[in-house]
């Protein structure tokens, strides 16, 4: 059944970095890592013609596998840590995602805990 789903969940962590910035574009501008576009954006704000069910699938599997690709230790980790604090750091509230407080700790614990990114994320939130 994991093919009816809404939003598939990413298999790395660039790609769980790269749903938390938002839908794909259109236009075929690349989102360039680091550069992270407005909070509103990213969870579907006023500018996003996502569906609120699309935003809350996408943010909610994006949320719920970052801890389990940080720990699991990936090459990019090193250069995706900041960039990913920074944006669950600005990431607003998703309605209708009850568990988003705890999943958003969760995915911040474990850049914190992960070996490869933990001098990177620690030096972003301090």
């Amino acid at each position: 059944c994991a093919d009816l789903r809404l939003v598939q969940p990413p298999c790395f962590l660039r790609s769980a970095y790269e749903m938390l910035l938002g839908p794909p574009k259109e236009s075929g501008s690349d989102a360039v890592l680091g550069a992270a576009p407005s909070a509103s954006a990213a969870s579907g704000g006023a500018g996003s013609s996502e569906p609120p069910t699309a935003v809350r699938a996408r943010v909610e599997a994006s949320l719920s596998t970052i801890p389990g690709l940080a720990l699991a230790g990936p090459k990019e980790l090193v250069q995706l840590a900041e960039p990913l604090c920074r944006q669950l750091l600005r990431l607003n509230n998703v309605p209708g995602l009850e568990d988003f407080a705890r999943l958003r700790r969760g995915a911040l614990t474990s850049l914190l805990v992960a070996d490869g990114s933990r001098r990177a994320a620690a030096r972003y939130l301090i």
